[in-house]
């Protein structure tokens, strides 16, 4: 074998060699350029992922920021309601109050009328009974003139703390002497018997058109007289809400006296009912509001 045939088998191999490292590290360099570009693309991959997760968590905590937001608006609309609702109920509380205190002193001033007429009644009966005795003619039927029962009435009348208690009072102290009495209560067109002593089979309703005392006495609301009896009305506020009735009496002027006091004392226990009343109303809305 000749140098040049040697040299160039030498050269070849060299090259030869050359080539394989050059081809070893090309693919080398590829191997880890894929292998870098895979795990950008991963990394990527990850990277978008993550973008993803965070950008759902945001999309999440906007949602839950815009409830937030709403629930606090509705939370706003309804304190301003609220906060209405309770200026309204305050207004008519503070309307009921200065109406309370209106029938307060309303009542006040109906018992101190009550009590003023009382006593103006007492002097009056006390005043005319000497003046009965006093007189050299022979004496008056009892029931013509004022007796201490009607006195001791006017007492119990006063301490009755109900207008069931008042209306019994009256029908007691009418009745005394062996009397008939009783009253009927005005229900729209008819007249309703409420309670009565001593009256046979007393009317259970009276026609308000009826001629005799009773119908008389509520129609008129003045005192009526027939045949059988008395009648004089019980007015609250000018308007006849019931009428007492007696039969057998001659003395009217003490019947009248009873009856008025009567209708005082149960227009002062009304007056005080409707101030209670409104004062409760007030003190429970109060505790709502």
């Amino acid at each position: 074998m000749t140098f040049d045939e040697q040299h160039k088998r030498a050269v070849d191999s060299v090259t030869d060699r050359l080539r394989d490292e050059v081809e070893r590290q090309l693919q080398a360099t590829m191997d880890e350029v894929s292998a870098s570009a895979r795990g950008d693309v991963e990394a990527a991959r990850l990277e978008s992922d993550i973008a993803k997760r965070q950008a759902d968590e945001a999309l999440r905590e906007a949602d839950e920021a815009k409830r937030r937001v709403e629930e606090a608006v509705h939370d706003a609309e309804t304190a301003r309601r609220q906060a209405e609702d309770a200026n309204r109920q305050a207004e008519a509380a503070n309307r009921q109050a200065d109406e309370a205190r209106r029938l307060i002193d309303e009542a006040n001033r109906l018992a101190d009328e009550a009590r003023r007429q009382a006593d103006e009644a007492r002097a009056a009966i006390a005043a005319a009974a000497p003046a009965s005795t006093a007189v050299e003619t022979p004496a008056a039927p009892a029931d013509s003139a004022p007796s201490q029962s009607t006195i001791d009435a006017f007492r119990q009348i006063d301490a009755a703390r109900s207008l069931t208690g008042v209306l019994d009072a009256l029908v007691a102290a009418a009745a005394v002497d062996d009397r008939a009495a009783g009253v009927w209560l005005v229900r729209g067109e008819q007249l309703q018997h409420w309670r009565s002593v001593a009256i046979d089979s007393p009317a259970e309703e009276i026609p308000l058109e009826h001629e005799g005392a009773i119908a008389s006495a509520a129609r008129s609301n003045s005192v009526a007289t027939d045949d059988d009896g008395c009648a004089v009305p019980l007015a609250l506020a000018g308007q006849a809400v019931a009428v007492l009735f007696v039969a057998g009496t001659r003395d009217h002027a003490a019947i009248e006296w009873l009856a008025r006091h009567a209708a005082k004392c149960l227009e002062s226990i009304t007056a005080f009912k409707t101030a209670r009343a409104i004062t409760d109303r007030h003190s429970a809305t109060a505790k709502l509001s």
